[in-house]
């Protein structure tokens, strides 16, 4: 038990160690490239508006219902939103080289222990008040990469896509009021790795979630119920379960603690499976803060520890440091 412990505690120093270099020579980059990637943005946002105002004026003018839908085309506005965080991470190190399998189930691992990731996460709202409760009806997707970038021939190691859509109720004032509790979601979400064979990774959720708010304080509970499917027949059968024991290591739910100071954003987010004799989990920690004169960029640093942190590593124990930037701000 107690080597157990101190092994944890070897890999978890060897993770902040890498942190800091690697934070070192983050914050010299970029300091030295600031006031030029500032000129950068604000040319390329003066750019954009006259590229639109330019465009509009070359179409010949129709009625206006034409006319919005050729304006929201020209500014890209269609009613996407971010959901969860957009960030790209170049450098992310892990305590650990990651496996993988060939098809004829041999086992390798990846050259490097640091790598690149990064995940677009984006929502569309499509139905408001059709009950009359001020619900709404949203549609999400969010994929996160992981790139061996730093290796030969840089090879994607991992792809997770995550479609996903639910219906999110707001609460009554009264409840509100008195607990905190601004609204109940109801969701349904598949994931999966987009692999074959032994490599393939996914499962089905109904989930459900409640937000609550205490000042700076923002909480997500969420708890969800895996669909089942059959057994394979064998390894590489394309059909049936791809990870028959993946609650083992994921759990039944999460919880998910967003707290804003200022320009300031902490997120802690928690799991375990509350397996007493065979007890698994994950915690992930992330700030967030703004670059100077960036309107919609910012420095993000994200720390993981667990199981999870993909599903091709979802019964893997990893811990992982990184750091880079981040385009828009999830709440959770």
């Amino acid at each position: 038990m107690f080597f157990y412990l101190d092994s944890q505690v070897i890999q978890l120093n060897s993770v902040l160690f890498g942190m800091r270099i690697l934070f070192i020579v983050f914050i010299f980059i970029l300091t030295t490239l600031e006031a030029r990637i500032i000129d950068s943005v604000k040319s390329a946002l003066s750019a954009d508006a006259q590229r639109e105002k330019f465009l509009l004026k070359k179409v010949d003018k129709l009625d206006k219902e034409s006319m919005n839908f050729i304006k929201k085309y020209f500014t890209s506005d269609f009613g996407l939103y971010a959901y969860k965080a957009n960030y790209l991470l170049p450098l992310s190190y892990s305590s650990k080289k990651y496996l993988y399998w060939d098809k004829d189930g041999i086992k390798g691992k990846h050259q490097k222990e640091y790598e690149t990731e990064f995940q677009i996460s984006l929502k569309k709202p499509v139905l408001f008040n059709l009950l009359g409760l001020n619900e709404t009806v949203s549609l999400a997707y969010t994929q996160r990469v992981w790139w061996q970038v730093y290796s030969s021939s840089s090879p994607f190691r991992e792809t997770n896509y995550e479609p996903e859509i639910f219906i999110t109720f707001p609460t009554p004032k009264a409840f509100d009021k008195e607990y905190g509790l601004k609204g109940l979601r109801f969701g349904f979400v598949h994931e999966s790795n987009g692999q074959d064979g032994l490599q393939s990774r996914s499962w089905n959720r109904f989930y459900f979630a409640s937000i609550w708010q205490s000042k700076n304080i923002f909480t997500k509970l969420r708890i969800w119920y895996r669909i089942p499917e059959e057994k394979k027949k064998s390894p590489n059968d394309a059909n049936g379960d791809d990870n028959p024991d993946i609650t083992t290591y994921m759990g039944y739910g999460d919880v998910a603690i967003s707290y804003i100071n200022g320009k300031r954003h902490f997120t802690l987010f928690l799991r375990n499976n509350f397996h007493i004799n065979n007890n698994k989990g994950a915690i992930r920690f992330s700030y967030s803060y703004p670059l100077a004169l960036s309107k919609d960029t910012f420095l993000y640093v994200k720390l993981f520890s667990g199981y999870g942190e993909s599903l091709i590593d979802y019964d893997r124990y990893i811990n992982k440091a990184s750091i880079g930037f981040s385009f828009s701000r999830g709440f959770f």
